[in-house]
């Protein structure tokens, strides 16, 4: 690999416009191309934000010698797909969260991605931002005592939402579980040595037959209790909670966070900061980007998403939930 990073972007649509733009500028990397379906897409794109090249289809832009890895940015049904053909071609890949459907697609991606030797990173913000490695820093110095509980919720109000959206089309995989879940189980993943294990789940069903509401309970090895609010047609703060033997702490908006409040027993309030809200993907992207030039070392990150996609999946058999293009493999660990 060069230098500098040459990075395609796959699938153009709000989430690729925002990270061509926050990403501008960073350290060794190149927005190398942008690649859609529909060729004018791609060059209009290419065009607004200055990207040299611009292909009509993902196999243009993964046969592209020039492309050392992709970023990809569609609907995440077809993730899975898409991150085996690009480590087929020999590219890295930053993919969008979720990254697959379920855990038997996230072991045939960490298999193919031993083979081939290259990085597959999910595109987590909160597994990049500078103040969860200040607050877990400062746990692991013991300034917040021992986590007991973990209260962690998110929602959002789709009721005007496009239901043929992809977050309300069951054949898109939407729903509240893949799309904000996510956040919410990344978030509580952080604040834990070992990953939290299901205990129960609840879930109801929204007008479109995805997963509308839902809450769940977690333990692991070491005691930690993990509850977890989620809602996709009733707004819920972004909120985590983490209750601890010398105090709270507390994350508004946490998916791209910059500020925390730690409130001791006495009731006093600190506020710990670190990062920028506005850098989130230029963080995970200069990660990804080490990563790329070290694709052997361990990562924490990793280890992260694969016990986030074990709970998520966990999650949806207990449920007995599959998305109509799945089958009863979608629930094999």
């Amino acid at each position: 690999m060069a230098d500098t990073l040459n990075i395609a972007i796959l699938g153009l649509g709000g989430i690729a416009h925002a990270f061509a733009q926050d990403t501008q500028g960073t350290e060794g990397v190149t927005i190398y191309g942008a690649a859609s379906r529909n060729l004018k897409k791609a060059q209009d794109f290419a065009a607004q934000y200055k990207i040299p090249k611009s292909y009509g289809n993902y196999p243009d832009a993964l046969a592209d010698p020039a492309v050392d890895a992709v970023y990809i940015a569609t609907p995440h049904r077809f993730h899975f797909e898409e991150i085996m053909a690009a480590l087929k071609a020999g590219k890295h890949v930053l993919c969008e969260k979720a990254i697959v459907m379920n855990s038997h697609e996230l072991h045939e991606v960490e298999a193919l991605a031993k083979q081939t030797g290259k990085v597959v990173m999910e595109a987590q913000t909160i597994y990049h931002m500078p103040l969860y490695a200040q607050l877990r820093a400062m746990q692991e110095a013991g300034v917040f005592g021992d986590v007991r509980v973990i209260d962690v919720m998110f929602g959002s109000n789709n009721s005007r939402t496009d239901p043929h959206s992809r977050l309300l089309d069951p054949q898109l995989a939407g729903g509240a579980l893949l799309d904000i879940g996510v956040y919410a189980l990344s978030a509580a993943r952080m604040f834990q040595p070992d990953a939290p294990k299901l205990l129960n789940t609840t879930m109801k069903l929204g007008p479109t037959s995805i997963d509308d509401r839902s809450v769940a309970s977690f333990a692991n090895d070491y005691g930690i209790l993990t509850n977890m609010s989620l809602s996709f047609y009733g707004r819920l703060p972004k909120q985590i909670s983490v209750a601890t033997t010398r105090g709270t702490l507390t994350i508004m908006e946490y998916p791209r966070a910059q500020a925390a409040v730690f409130t001791n027993l006495e009731k006093q309030s600190t506020t710990i900061t670190a990062g920028e809200t506005k850098k989130a993907m230029a963080y995970e992207l200069a990660d990804f980007a080490e990563a790329c030039a070290d694709p052997g070392a361990s990562r924490e990150d990793w280890q992260w998403t694969k016990d986030v996609m074990t709970a998520m999946t966990a999650m949806r058999r207990q449920w007995g939930y599959l998305y109509p293009f799945e089958d009863e493999s979608a629930f094999q660990d």
